[in-house]
């Protein structure tokens, strides 16, 4: 192998390498994004749909982590079932 062809693939590699780091990066920050958002429908009155199931009910508590839950109803739930959060009269979807 050439010096030339040796340092193209070593730069190939960097750039590789950076690309990897942002991509592990922005998903670091997409999680904390779901927990930020999850946290914010504390209390609030939400419509989740599960296995094609409406279930309606105030949020009384949210976990943490790469995949926030929600407790409605004494359940958890995955955020990601949220459709609508509703303001505190729960007659306006926000």
């Amino acid at each position: 192998m050439e010096d030339k062809e040796f340092i193209a693939q070593m730069a190939q590699f960097s750039s590789l390498e950076q690309m990897t780091n942002m991509s592990q990066q922005f998903t670091s920050i997409s999680e904390r994004l779901n927990t930020s958002s999850a946290m914010n429908v504390l209390g609030q009155d939400v419509e989740l749909m599960v296995n094609g199931q409406a279930v309606q009910g105030a949020v009384e508590a949210v976990t943490g982590g790469d995949f926030p839950q929600l407790l409605v109803n004494d359940k958890y739930y995955d955020y990601s079932t949220l459709q609508t959060v509703y303001n505190s009269k729960g007659d306006t979807e926000l």
